[in-house]
């Protein structure tokens, strides 16, 4: 199919030969670069013949080309008043008012254009962004699908499942359905923004989840959307767990019944993914562990890949590696499941022996927090979501509220630093979006940095170095970086204070860091439930960990969790141990980080909004409209007094170097 340009360069009538002559002089001027000089000869054409709309929708055109876009857009609606059909006006004219954040009123010039020109895809972006930035997510949805079938990208996938993740809808829609299969089916495509709207069409198609019917495995074994869900990652939505668990039960009764010959084996496959997405987080009653039991028994007698299937819904089974390696008699059906599980173990085992060590691991709370992050690598993570590659520097200029004062050689990439990487998703996440870089991410856990390479390996990702490490003894490396991010990392360790000012000692002058820490305010009911952990000697194994997220969940604990109930770390084993088993946990004030800026020397740039909930956002900015009040840290210490759930996703900030 045939892509339609708009030139807007161009005349729009067959004006006077005089007239003419003039306006591709000026045009030609524009061209040269010489933008000023074409503007005034325009400005003077227009004071001699006005409302002339060659005149007008040229002047509007350069200056939005100039970044002025209200007086672009007066320009632009004097030449609608004249033509308000014509195509190329409505065009300049959305644009003028999209960038002015007028999205409404642009979406009729541009449905104008879109009527006009209708393989034009610029036009129809526009479209599509306006309803998304206006919350129409219907209309959003609908148009950025038709760009898709004009001409397929990842941009437009992405955007159509950010759609997905805020729309609702009323009752089943087979369309819909589908395109949220496709979707998962997408490695570059986040799959947590997807399963808000897949529960809902879940529920709508299985009567809200009841399980009555004797035909109801046969249907979930070919429902495409649940096994995509379940195969694509962790399911977040606490709503789905009882409905999930009541699967995975009747699957194994199945087995019970039906002497291990499962009709279901798509399913059995997607659940025993989901199984070991979720660290086997689900709870499991005594019938079901009596039943797994003897399963492991029969298993442990006679290596069968369909009893480890079933035993693999409920706990990870080691098997030797000479079973891993017999790759040639596993069922076809099977080999996903068989790669994810255990293909992967065996490289990021050899993956382990290869990571570099950069300083040695002997301070005792660091060895501590690595035996907990080997045992369970945090976070588990499946797909890395596609953002157009953009400058490091120019997204920095937006978080800092000024230009990186920190200087580069030409040609010369930006020098990042990763303090305490985990498995990888932060700086690959980084590398991905930002070629301009190179980066070293260390962590402690060999673990988690194997994880971390295989994911890079699989990504093709070439700008990052991943190394074994200890925060606290890094300054002991010559190499300086222009940017540091460390989150989530520094209150985990036996002096925060101490592992920020190492870290302040790696940085090239004038350069920048990102801080994640916890809040202590915004933790206060982590604080009272890990108390109650200690007071009842409530140990971090998976099976206690299970047991009391179990009764957590089910509110059979004397404490309630309400800020952190939806935020994901729930629904799985490593999470659930980070965010309550945790061996060492600093929480921290706004105080304290004013006071540790000062000390480092470090001026606070601003915290990154992208973290904090837009309630709290707009409370912020209707509370405080003195100028810069987003970066004065006594306004935001006042403002989460009053709010203490503002950093519920800890204080994630950005500071640089004063010197």
């Amino acid at each position: 199919m045939k892509i339609t340009t708009i030139t807007s360069l161009a005349l729009l009538t067959s004006p006077p030969k005089t007239l003419a002559k003039q306006l591709k002089k000026a045009i030609n001027k524009y061209k040269q670069g010489k933008q000023q000089q074409a503007l005034n000869a325009l400005l003077e054409l227009n004071q001699q013949i006005p409302n002339n709309i060659d005149i007008l929708h040229l002047l509007g055109y350069i200056l939005i080309q100039a970044e002025m876009y209200k007086q672009a857009s007066d320009f632009l609606l004097a030449a609608y008043s004249l033509q308000p059909k014509n195509a190329i006006v409505c065009f300049n004219l959305g644009r003028a008012l999209f960038f002015l954040g007028k999205y409404k009123d642009a979406i009729t010039p541009f449905k104008v254009t879109c009527n006009t020109f209708a393989n034009n895809l610029d036009c129809r972006k526009f479209l599509a962004v306006s309803y998304q930035n206006l919350d129409h997510l219907h209309e959003a949805y609908q148009t950025f699908s038709e760009i898709n079938k004009i001409q397929p990208s990842k941009e437009i996938s992405v955007n159509i499942s950010l759609c997905f993740e805020r729309m609702n809808i009323t009752e089943y829609d087979e369309k819909v359905a589908d395109e949220l299969t496709c979707l998962y089916a997408l490695e570059y495509v986040d799959s947590n923004n997807l399963q808000r709207l897949t529960s809902i069409l879940l529920a709508q198609k299985y009567q809200s989840f009841t399980f009555n019917t004797s035909l109801s495995l046969i249907q979930l074994n070919d429902d495409k959307l649940l096994l995509a869900m379940l195969s694509a990652s962790a399911v977040l939505i606490p709503r789905l767990e009882p409905w999930l668990t009541t699967i995975r039960q009747k699957l194994l009764y199945d087995f019970q019944d039906n002497n291990g010959d499962s009709r279901y084996t798509a399913l059995l496959v997607a659940m025993a993914k989901q199984s070991f997405f979720n660290d086997f987080i689900f709870y499991a009653d005594i019938d079901e562990q009596h039943k797994v039991e003897l399963i492991k028994q029969q298993f442990q007698k006679k290596f069968s890949f369909e009893k480890l299937l079933y035993l693999s819904l409920y706990q990870r089974i080691k098997i030797d590696s000479e079973q891993i390696e017999t790759t040639n008699d596993i069922p076809d059906s099977l080999r996903t499941w068989w790669q994810l599980i255990y293909h992967n173990s065996i490289v990021e085992h050899g993956l382990a022996k290869k990571v570099e060590l950069l300083t040695k691991i002997n301070e005792k709370t660091s060895l501590k927090v690595k035996a907990q992050y080997e045992q369970h690598p945090y976070p588990t993570w499946q797909r890395l979501p596609y953002i157009a590659k953009r400058n490091l520097n120019q997204d920095l200029d937006i978080h800092l509220g000024h230009s990186p004062k920190f200087s580069l050689k030409s040609g010369r990439k930006i020098d990042v630093l990763i303090a305490g990487c985990g498995t990888g998703k932060q700086p690959l996440n980084l590398a991905q979006n930002y070629p301009d870089t190179n980066i070293i991410a260390v962590d402690l856990s060999l673990t988690s940095l194997a994880y971390a390479q295989r994911q890079a390996n699989k990504l093709g990702i070439k700008n990052i170095k991943f190394m074994q490490a200890d925060i606290q003894d890094l300054a002991l490396i010559k190499q300086r970086f222009h940017l540091i991010e460390c989150c989530g990392v520094l209150h985990h360790m036996a002096d925060p204070f101490i592992g920020w000012r190492q870290l302040t000692k790696l940085l090239a002058p004038k350069g920048i860091m990102k801080i994640a820490l916890y809040s202590q305010l915004a933790r206060n009911e982590i604080t009272e439930l890990r108390s109650y952990i200690t007071n009842h000697n409530i140990t971090s194994t998976d099976d206690s960990i299970r047991a009391f997220r179990h009764k957590l969940i089910n509110n059979q604990l004397p404490i309630k969790l309400n800020n952190y109930i939806d935020t994901g770390d729930l629904m799985a084993t490593s999470s659930c141990r980070d965010l309550f088993f945790h061996v060492q946990e600093h929480q921290l004030t706004i105080p304290w980080i004013k006071q540790s800026l000062q000390k480092l020397g470090l001026s606070f740039c601003g915290f990154d909004l992208t973290k904090v909930k837009q309630e709290f956002q707009n409370k912020f900015s209707q509370l405080n409209q003195q100028p810069n009040a987003i970066r004065d840290l006594d306004l935001w210490e006042s403002f989460e007094q009053h709010y203490p759930a503002t950093f519920t996703n800890m204080y994630h900030f950005y500071c640089e170097s004063i010197s």
